[in-house]
């Protein structure tokens, strides 16, 4: 068709699309950023193009490599010149992360030597059935407005129906809570209104790293309470590992400003005997442990 010969058209499209798409030089600087590339990273193409890759996404540990890093699909396709794709995780301009799936196509010109790479992303699916999810308990009152989380309230409720169903059929279940460090320097540091900032950092990154059948809640000012049905105590030793693993890595910005956030983790799994106030108590202990002081609030 004529029309796809016209270059003006063929960028419309590539803007328009829901899906992230953009697209680098053999240096991986940045030239083309669509709109789905916005609104899945919360960066503008005025943000973006014109500057690294590497730059802006940076590997999130070092045991993890980024996109742009030896090991991710950018690097591989430019030098490779074959298709890949690579699941990763990146962090979002608000702060926390956000897994997605990568597709890198080399992107050769008329002589078949490579100018550049394409790239093409998604959020995880299951991402996008929990927003769908939580916008539906928001229309109930059961959302933490300040963080987007599930409210004291209804994490409440879960708490006392996994309780329920684990002394009535032995399922296990185990509970693990996210303590925001040194919060009230922070909110002497940066001010009262940035606190939203660190509760959305903190509340997206953990609701991101765990499975789609976890909850997470807020229990305080300072802490989350995350529920993770169908696992037993090892499995929350494991889970609250790699939470804290993630946690390490969370920055948020502040008028022109960026800050690191880190969180404490305590995870215990349930008893079949616990009642609410035994299990927060086995988890208040532990994460006094590991954070004298630093007890969790009282659930009931």
């Amino acid at each position: 068709m004529r029309v796809l010969e016209n270059p003006g058209i063929l960028q419309a499209i590539l803007e328009s699309l829901h899906s992230g798409v953009y697209f680098v030089g053999r240096d991986q600087k940045i030239l083309f950023w669509n709109e789905g590339a916005e609104r899945i990273t919360g960066y503008l193409s005025q943000d973006v193009v014109g500057h690294y890759c590497c730059d802006l996404f940076p590997a999130p540990s070092e045991d993890q490599p980024g996109v742009c890093q030896i090991g991710g699909a950018l690097a591989a396709v430019l030098r490779d010149g074959r298709p890949a794709y690579s699941d990763i995780a990146i962090r979002h301009r608000a702060g926390h992360q956000v897994f997605l799936r990568v597709w890198a196509t080399p992107i050769r010109g008329d002589d078949g030597v490579i100018v550049g790479a394409s790239e093409s992303f998604d959020e995880d699916r299951t991402s996008r059935e929990s927003d769908r999810r939580r916008r539906k308990l928001d229309e109930h009152g059961c959302v933490d407005q300040a963080s987007g989380v599930l409210s004291f309230g209804y994490i409440r409720t879960v708490l006392k129906e996994c309780l329920l169903t684990s002394a009535e059929h032995g399922l296990p279940f185990s509970i693990a809570c996210v303590r925001i460090d040194r919060l009230p320097e922070l909110r002497a540091q940066y001010g009262p209104v940035a606190l939203r900032g660190i509760l959305h950092a903190v509340a997206e990154t953990v609701t991101n790293s765990l499975r789609p059948t976890d909850c997470v809640g807020r229990l305080d000012d300072e802490t989350f309470l995350a529920i993770l049905p169908e696992c037993n105590a090892i499995e929350a030793d494991h889970a609250a590992v790699c939470l804290q693993n993630v946690a390490r890595h969370m920055t948020v910005k502040w008028w022109g400003d960026e800050f690191q956030v880190t969180a404490t983790i305590a995870a215990v799994g349930a008893e079949r005997s616990d009642t609410m106030e035994s299990l927060m108590a086995r988890v208040d202990a532990r994460m006094a442990r590991l954070a004298p002081g630093a007890g969790t609030p009282a659930i009931r």
